[in-house]
């Protein structure tokens, strides 16, 4: 066999080879950075659209915003509010090991006095096209962790 020839099956042999073994070891882990669509409820029957907008640092803190728009309720002081937006700023960490989002909200920007500061404890999917989880929906008796928040890309 010519040199030539061989030289170009081992080169093919060896690119075979980074594509079936090294692989997943070059995957990227997905990023929740970006904007994220999606609703909250809760077991009291409020329920918000969210425009989420993170960003994430090298040291995987997180930085960001949720725009929030009420859409229906079940509690009186809230019914006249429907339709009302404002903005929740969060910031917390990002643990790109199991994908999982730990933050709180730390300022409001809510004209309308629809929101609370919450605090989050979301996943991110595998292929970084969904993010959900829990939240601690404090009703003034302290975390609930009954508030559930479903967003996608």
């Amino acid at each position: 066999m010519p040199l030539a020839r061989m030289h170009r099956r081992l080169v093919r042999l060896f690119v075979l080879g980074l594509l079936l073994i090294g692989g997943p070891l070059f995957a990227q882990t997905p990023s929740p950075a970006g904007t994220w669509k999606g609703i909250w409820d809760s077991p009291n029957g409020s329920v918000y659209t969210a425009i989420v907008r993170f960003t994430v640092a090298s040291d995987n803190t997180i930085d960001g915003s949720i725009s929030w728009t009420l859409k229906d309720t079940r509690r009186a002081d809230l019914q006249p509010k429907v339709g009302q937006s404002g903005i929740e700023y969060v910031r917390g960490t990002y643990d790109a090991r199991c994908r999982v989002l730990t933050f709180a909200g730390y300022k409001l920007d809510d004209p309308s006095n629809i929101l609370g500061m919450d605090h989050y404890e979301l996943i991110l999917a595998r292929n970084g096209g969904g993010l959900g989880g829990v939240t601690g929906n404090d009703l003034g008796q302290g975390d609930t962790w009954t508030g559930m928040l479903s967003l996608r890309r």
